[in-house]
């Protein structure tokens, strides 16, 4: 398991159909994650900026890339889990994703 940080922002798609899906994903992030779902342990949400968690994960891969692959994976399952699981339908939001994580060289940001 290596250490995390992740900064995410949700933002609203053009959908008449989920005026709040955007407010409603951001408020279940924090509690899904703390469920210490697939990869992930010890979420903690920090307090003083607003959707910032760090916590752990379970990275493989030989090389950067490959890492990086390994961690956008296990997030867009987590992601895409917790929208099926609230009934929000993934093309009424979009989450932006910035992640620092151990061992791997630089910060890396991807949506979903």
């Amino acid at each position: 398991m290596k250490p995390f940080l992740l900064s995410y922002s949700v933002e609203k798609n053009n959908s008449a159909d989920n005026s709040n899906a955007a407010a409603e994903t951001r408020n279940w992030i924090d509690d899904y994650l703390a469920k210490e779902v697939n990869n992930l342990r010890n979420i903690k949400k920090h307090t003083n900026v607003e959707t910032t968690i760090s916590g752990e994960i379970n990275v493989t891969g030989c090389c950067d890339l490959a890492k990086i692959k390994c961690v956008i994976d296990i997030f867009h399952l987590v992601f895409t889990n917790m929208l099926q699981e609230r009934n929000i339908d993934p093309e009424a939001v979009t989450i932006k994703c910035t992640l620092l994580v151990h061992d791997i060289s630089q910060s890396f940001e991807f949506d979903m």
